[in-house]
């Protein structure tokens, strides 16, 4: 790639592995332009391309083929997720090679097109009786209504983990709605299954190879015994307004407030949005807000707002209620519309003190958060005043010195030009090199310890920006990588059973698992094929005695839904009823997941560790034991 007539050979070269399939990750929600943006999100991954002088790639994309409306350059890796892209639309995506001296490849790869990932808020009425057949209403988002008479575009669909649980019909309303009914046969267990939506991979024009892409509501519905339909009554209340922060009235609020609403059930996130939950200047218009906001967390809704507020002057929160307005997961609207009667006012000065320390207001990932994707490329860290004035005294490399995301045992490297600062100098952007562990414990700090740094400061008239010596926000926590563990029937298209992980002894759920059954372990990122042996992924029998052994597998476990999900298969029928345990080594010898910023571990302290019983010969089922009279 030094000269222009190589250009065209990385283009040609570069190959999706796995098109459209779907990452949640609400941590880099902003970062990527595309319009009317709305929350969708797309993961692409490709081949590298194998020249030596490769520098990185371009990721295209647009909702017209050929037509590129949004660029962004991912550096050297592999794959992407593109966000804040519009719902229920159709989204073209190549990619470009480009070498150390910015030249790219003349031709685009093959497109990748498709929807974003579907979504799944909502499903009503939620529970069903032993016996009884039920039309249940899915809401959500990207349910994909297919093509008439073109087999390679079928619409959405919905597969249950209950392994009673009989599917009959899914008709796709809109791209927000289906409806799908369900039979519960009379001999249905009691319990919770978990839904999920699932679209066809639109990349692939094969439909007996085509990928599906899914989203996921666990406990989404209820199996209940026969006659008990009544302890679930449907819900008919309302939600209301339980509190807001900043409160009414409040004074002295930080101009980089993150206000917050709290209702008094779960709220449907596909009713919220910048039209039914605001926030209001003094003349009663909507402050804009960033990319992504506002968001929903169950019964809470957190705005951000674009840009800090203003010095001084006061804003009021506002919930539209009625029917066009932010309703309950029963469908149930807010009454009326929520005001603030007098509102929050910001601090007149945000700087009151020359002479006085910096200090954190806020951070990102915020301390106690867990869950955090692994693909976070970047956090922040909001003080409360403008900190640009470290950029010229301190070098980039001095600076990464203060501002540290850490774990235990050492420190995250970050990327040459972090950290940023932005949102008028307020708050740092610590942009990431290092891939993050999974069920990690992390630490976001600031450290002001180095005496020539000090000193640099105060030779500059800067004291105001040192902040303590040394703070650390509360640890915050890493996806911890696994998603669902099934065991199914090879070839089979139901009867899937969803097994708990954890514990020492196998709950209910995860006994009378058939003697020919596979397994199928699901990961939130892909799996790195190199970690695939009977050392990391195991199946070990557990004797009554407690004595443990391992059984072959039949061969290499194999990848699937484009290295999610891991299938493996013993090389010999398991035995009737004995316990048995699937195993995940994790740690530094262990599985690998493959992220951003390169390969992930899970930390050795969350075992991935599932225990469950085979079923009872016919032979033992026979058998009963009598009561001497």
């Amino acid at each position: 790639m030094r000269g222009r007539e190589r250009q065209s050979a990385p283009s040609r070269r570069i190959a999706f592995v796995a098109s459209l399939k779907v990452l949640v990750i609400g941590l880099v929600a902003g970062m990527f332009s595309a319009g009317n943006a709305g929350a969708g999100e797309i993961e692409i991954r490709w081949d590298a391309v194998p020249d030596w002088d490769v520098a990185g790639y371009r990721v295209y994309y647009g909702r017209t083929l050929g037509v590129n409306e949004n660029v962004v350059d991912v550096g050297n890796v592999t794959s992407t997720t593109l966000t804040g892209l519009e719902d229920c639309t159709f989204w073209y995506i190549t990619v470009r090679a480009y070498d150390a001296g910015g030249l790219e490849s003349e031709q685009d790869s093959d497109p990748v097109k498709g929807w974003p990932r579907p979504t799944v808020s909502s499903v009503i009425p939620g529970v069903i009786a032993q016996g009884d057949t039920v039309t249940f209403t899915v809401t959500g988002s990207n349910f994909y209504g297919g093509e008439d008479g073109v087999a390679s575009r079928p619409p959405a669909r919905v597969r249950l983990s209950h392994q009673d649980l009989i599917v009959r019909s899914t008709a796709v309303d809109s791209c927000s709605t289906m409806t799908v009914v369900v039979e519960a046969p009379e001999g249905a267990a009691p319990g919770f299954s978990t839904l999920y939506a699932e679209n066809p991979d639109l990349t692939w024009d094969d439909p007996l190879s085509q990928p599906w892409v899914f989203g996921a509501r666990q406990n989404a519905i209820e199996v209940l015994e026969a006659g008990n339909g009544g302890n679930n009554p449907e819900d008919t209340t309302p939600p209301t307004v339980d509190s807001t922060t900043p409160g009414n009235g409040a004074q002295d609020i930080a101009a980089t407030v993150l206000p917050q609403v709290t209702f008094s059930e779960d709220v449907d996130s596909t009713t919220v949005s910048s039209s039914t939950v605001m926030l209001l200047n003094a003349q009663g218009q909507a402050v804009a807000q960033a990319s992504g906001y506002p968001s929903t967390n169950a019964n809470r809704v957190t705005l951000r707002p674009a840009s800090a507020l203003i010095a001084g002057a006061t804003y009021r929160i506002r919930v539209l209620g009625g029917a066009n307005g932010v309703k309950d997961l029963a469908g149930n609207p807010l009454a009326s519309t929520y005001t603030q009667g007098t509102g929050f006012t910001v601090r007149e000065d945000e700087n009151p003190d020359p002479q006085g320390s910096a200090q954190v207001v806020s951070t990102w990932p915020a301390g106690g958060d867990s869950g955090i994707s692994l693909d976070l490329t970047q956090a922040s860290i909001t003080f409360d005043r403008d900190m640009r004035g470290l950029e010229q005294v301190l070098t980039r490399g001095q600076l990464q010195k203060i501002f540290r995301i850490r774990l235990r045992t050492r420190v995250l490297s970050q990327t040459p030009d972090s950290p940023v600062f932005t949102n008028g100098g307020r708050r740092v952007v610590i942009k990431l090199a290092d891939p993050m562990d999974a069920a990690a414990l992390y630490w976001t700090a600031v450290n002001f310890r180095d005496r020539n740094t000090v000193q640099a400061l105060k030779d500059a008239g800067l004291e105001s920006l040192i902040g303590t010596d040394l703070w650390k926000s509360e640890a915050w926590t890493t996806d911890d990588g696994l998603d669902s563990v099934f065991a199914a029937l090879p070839q089979a298209d139901a009867a899937f059973a969803e097994l708990t992980p954890g514990g020492t002894s196998a709950p209910p759920e995860n006994s009378n698992i058939p003697l020919e059954a596979e397994f199928r372990l699901g990961f939130s990122h892909p799996v790195a094929q190199q970690t695939l042996t009977d050392n990391i992924f195991r199946v070990i029998r557990i004797s009554k005695r407690g004595y443990k052994k391992q059984l072959p597998l039949a061969g290499i476990p194999v990848l699937e839904d484009g290295g999610r999900t891991v299938v493996i298969r013993t090389a010999e029928e398991l035995k009737p009823g004995r316990k048995y345990r699937i195993v995940v080594r994790t740690g530094r010898s262990g599985i690998r997941l493959l992220t951003v910023n390169g390969m992930s571990m899970i930390k050795k302290r969350q075992k991935v560790r599932v225990n469950f019983t085979t079923e009872l010969s016919s032979e033992a089922q026979n058998k009963s034991i009598g009561v001497a009279e």
